[in-house]
């Protein structure tokens, strides 16, 4: 697969609501200058990460769940492939929930439809499921006909916007005073930290890269640049009609029934990737069941749960999660890298340990737990919590797989 064309996959799974909530947010919050900023220093952080991370893939054609087994050894890359799996069905299940609601109000703006927004979590969750039960082609397929369509439409609602108001006007709206992204900085750490979690499971489309070059210009075109003009062109119309509702701003401009296009299809690209990362997730643990029933399984417990509710109790846990799982990446950037495998295209990693290695666990474990105490008294050492969960991660595994083997000589 050419680089533009994992490009459209990543980039579809980031054309989502919570981008666009997030983009608009961030927009609103700083104003349009210090907003492009940190969307651009977001992207560029998220490139870099993102890079690294398909190079690996594209060399050794392994998905994340098999990085996994290098650093953590077997039995513990099945617990990590677990945690990462519960943090994406939680965000199929947040996505979908959100999507019901955004479904159901847009529906009566538009089209004058008072369904309830379970029936569209229903509809939309049978609709995910059914695309992801046919594996990656059909993801690939699916990015490529609706992300140039999505973008097209979102450029559309930005120049909307810009035939009502000049360069000038924009740039002098002052920004909203009731976000918690006060600064540069936090907007940053928001924007990397909400996104690591597709940088991580990155490698699961980039195993199919045609070369690393294509693997890399995939990292670079989806997360240094895609994914920015989401949050850029979705800030647009919220900083300009002063709300952070998707729906209402994309309407307010003047697109109409376009909105409903975008909320439906952005959220299909998305919830499918999320689905289809779990169950690959799952499967490692679970070899023996059929791959299919893994994918039925898990999209329904994600439709259960949106419909129950249980979901919006579920986001605090999940901006946990955006902490723990940086360092997971951290540890694997250090185990290939750090610890000299680089490989040339046609080889693969040494065959994993078996059992569980602890010094990786450790360092897991003490990154996640350092970075998380840090955030509470507000203090990062580059200015953005994932940045320093990466690094803290992948530091404390290169010391403590240097103690273990100083220990075993």
């Amino acid at each position: 697969m050419s680089g533009l064309r994992m490009a459209l996959v990543a980039t579809g799974v980031a054309i989502t609501l919570p981008a666009f909530v997030i983009g608009a947010e961030v927009v609103s919050s700083l104003g349009a200058v210090d907003g492009v900023i940190a969307v651009l220093l977001a992207g560029l952080v998220l490139a870099v990460i993102a890079s690294l991370m398909m190079l690996i893939a594209a060399r050794t054609r392994l998905g994340i769940a098999r990085i996994l087994a290098q650093a953590f050894g077997l039995d513990g890359a099945k617990w990590v492939a677990a945690f990462i799996a519960l943090t994406l069905l939680g965000w199929f299940g947040v996505t979908l929930s959100l999507f019901g609601q955004a479904c159901a109000d847009a529906s009566v703006a538009i089209l004058g439809w008072a369904w309830p927004g379970w029936i569209y979590q229903l509809i939309g969750g049978a609709l995910m499921i059914s695309i992801t039960v046919n594996g990656f082609a059909a993801m690939d397929l699916l990015s490529r006909l609706v992300v140039p369509a999505l973008m097209i439409m979102l450029l559309i609602g930005a120049w909307l916007v810009l035939t009502n108001y000049s360069v000038r006007d924009i740039v002098s709206i002052r920004p909203g005073a009731n976000s918690g992204l006060a600064d540069i900085p936090s907007a940053i750490s928001a924007l990397v930290g909400g996104y690591m979690v597709g940088v991580t499971i990155s490698p699961d489309y980039a195993r199919y890269a045609r070369s690393t070059r294509d693997g890399v210009l995939g990292a670079v075109l989806s997360f240094g640049l895609g994914y920015q003009l989401v949050l850029l062109l979705s800030g647009l119309p919220a900083l300009v009609l002063g709300s952070n509702d998707f729906v209402a701003n994309i309407s307010g401009v003047g697109m109409g029934v376009s909105a409903l296009f975008i909320v439906v299809f952005a959220t299909l690209t998305t919830n499918v990737a999320n689905l289809y990362s779990t169950s690959l997730g799952v499967a490692q643990s679970f070899p023996g069941l059929p791959d299919w029933l893994i994918t039925v399984c898990l999209g329904l417990l994600g439709i259960f749960g949106a419909l129950l509710g249980i979901m919006d109790y579920f986001v605090k846990f999940l901006l946990f999660l955006g902490i723990a799982v940086p360092p997971v990446c951290g540890i694997c950037l250090a185990e290939y890298f750090g610890r000299a495998r680089v490989l040339k295209p046609d080889q693969v990693l040494n065959p994993p340990a078996k059992g569980l290695r602890v010094t990786a666990l450790m360092a897991w474990l003490l990154a996640s737990a350092v970075v998380f105490i840090a955030q509470h008294f507000q203090f990062s050492l580059l200015g953005v919590y994932a940045l320093d969960a990466v690094c803290l991660g992948a530091l404390l595994y290169l010391v403590f797989s240097r103690f273990a083997v100083r220990g075993q000589s």
